[in-house]
This record gives C-alpha cells, structure tokens and sequence, in this order.
C-alpha cells in the first residue's frame, strides 16, 4: 500500500517513486544519474477530527522551498535517504 510518493526532478527529467508503508520506494525506470530536488506528495494523515495534515515539514512538499536534494552515481547502487517527521 504506497503512503505517498517522492517526486525527483532536476529541471530537465523527472520522475515519481511511490512510498510503501514500510518507507521503501523505488523509481521503476530508474534515474539517470545526477542531483535531483526531492519534493514528497501526499503524505498526510488524519488527526482525531478528521483534518488532514502532513506527516513531513511542509518545506518538503513545494518544489521552491524543498531544501531535500539527492545524487543519484553512475550504476545501479541504490540510493538512501531518511526524511523525520515534523514535530508535534
């Protein structure tokens, strides 16, 4: 079950990764290799009244103000990265 997706661009491609409830993802064609902003989508969850409000700092999910950068190298070595919740 995706809990959201991570959307890498680097101006020129970009591409979506959906999140697993574990906090896998994977970009199913892969990423060429180079520096890619990191924005995340849809990753909210309900509070007791029912309003939604994201589970990640809200600079995460604008493309001008996501500071959330990854390098993707040559090959196929897999890229991590940890992304913490906001506080409450």
């Amino acid at each position: 079950m995706a809990q959201g997706e991570l959307i890498f661009d680097d101006g020129k491609y970009s591409d979506i990764a959906p999140i697993d409830s574990e906090g896998n993802f994977s970009v199913v064609k892969g990423l060429p290799a180079g520096t890619y902003k990191v924005t995340l989508g849809g990753v909210m969850e309900p509070d007791a009244k029912g309003n939604y409000s994201p589970i990640v700092h809200k600079r995460y999910l604008e493309y001008k103000s996501t500071d959330l950068n990854v390098t993707v190298p040559l090959g196929d070595e897999p890229v991590k990265f940890m992304i913490d919740r906001p506080k409450k």
